[in-house]
């Protein structure tokens, strides 16, 4: 079994399969990968590469991208346990970490999909929208991406949710109640951290 295929049209199976077969390397592998769609999207439209040389986006990508994935790992793995148990789970941070990877697998098609609007729109893709605008990409390009992301995110929900609820061994409702929970829980923590930095840099 392919895990990067078999996901899209079994992701209980895939599941499973990831829980025999000991995949915590690969589902470390797979974050660290999906570091690079973190990095795009918190570049995206930033405004902050207007400046920078290309050398240094390159090490932005090759340094930060890794890292931000290595971290996305652990703290799923971490909430996901943890919320997970709240809700009558059975699984452990190490049952976690040897299949946790499926759930970031729709990413990396979503990722691949994000680098190649990057790559042809280059600069364009990382200005910040004017005045008025929604994007800064032209609006077909902006919809087209705006679509793939959201049909690729729903998915993500739905396998992620599955592939929680094997893990810890209940439905896939409870596995969505941790999703939802654990993002509740993030944003408690992101959105105060963001509002400080806007508010101070006023």
């Amino acid at each position: 079994m392919n895990p990067i295929i078999s996901v899209w049209r079994e992701p209980k199976k895939t599941t499973q399969y990831m829980l025999d077969h000991n995949k915590s390397t690969f589902s470390l592998i797979l974050f660290a990968i999906s570091g690079i769609g973190i990095v795009l999207n918190a570049l995206q439209e930033s405004g902050t590469m207007n400046d920078v040389p290309l050398l240094y986006v390159v090490l932005i990508f090759l340094a930060g991208a890794p890292i931000a994935g290595i971290l996305s790992f652990y703290i799923n793995v971490g909430l996901n346990t943890i919320v997970g148990r709240w809700l009558g789970g059975t699984a452990n941070a190490k049952r976690m970490k040897k299949a946790v990877g499926v759930t970031v697998i729709p990413n990396l098609y979503l990722t691949a999909i994000t680098a190649v609007f990057a790559i042809i729109y280059g600069p364009q893709f990382f200005e910040t929208p004017g005045f008025q605008e929604i994007s800064s990409l032209p609006t077909t390009a902006a919809v087209v991406l705006g679509a793939f992301t959201l049909l690729i995110s729903i998915w993500q929900l739905i396998v992620t949710s599955k592939a929680l609820g094997v893990i810890h061994e209940f439905s896939s409702w409870r596995g969505f109640g941790v999703t939802l929970i654990g993002g509740i829980l993030i944003a408690a923590i992101i959105i105060p951290i963001v509002t400080a930095i806007v508010l101070t840099s006023m």
